[in-house]
């Protein structure tokens, strides 16, 4: 476990030697344009550095599915009409595993479903170099500035 942000910094630094395409998308991802950065130095200009936290577990993320084998989604799939869709809908199983545990009221099999629901989405953000940390931020603020059941819905 990563105990200060200067560790978790060396930590990133060492295991992010690696070039990836950052995606530059505007606020409706109605235009996307492919970047090539260093790893490192994408971590390293996250807006802050609270931030590090999932940032850095995304891209570990990354790096164990390499090592076991997998394909991790990268920028330039974003265009592609299949991949992003496939894990999108792997997510959703993971959720309805959760499911499964919670209505046989199996508590340990629940969470590890709902980690794998965190694990998934993670790698998912970290392949496409999405700064889900201050995404997740940003959200949270607007959230809290909503009204009170906003929207009118019943759910």
């Amino acid at each position: 476990m990563i105990k200060n942000e200067h560790e978790a910094l060396i930590e990133l630094k060492e295991q992010t030697r690696r070039l990836i395409m950052t995606p530059v998308v505007d606020d409706d991802y109605s235009e996307v344009k492919f970047e090539w950065q260093n790893a490192y130095e994408v971590a390293k200009n996250w807006e802050t550095k609270e931030s590090l936290y999932l940032n850095s577990l995304a891209l570990e993320i990354n790096q164990i599915n390499r090592a076991n084998g997998w394909e991790v989604v990268a920028p330039e799939e974003w265009e592609d009409d299949y991949k992003i869709p496939a894990i999108l809908a792997l997510i959703t199983s993971e959720t309805s595993e959760a499911l499964e545990g919670f209505r046989a009221n199996d508590k340990e099999n629940f969470a590890d479903e709902c980690a794998d629901q965190i694990i998934r989405i993670l790698d998912l953000t970290g392949g496409l170099g999405i700064d889900i940390d201050n995404r997740i931020k940003n959200k949270l603020e607007k959230n809290r500035n909503r009204g009170y059941k906003h929207g009118g819905k019943r759910v």
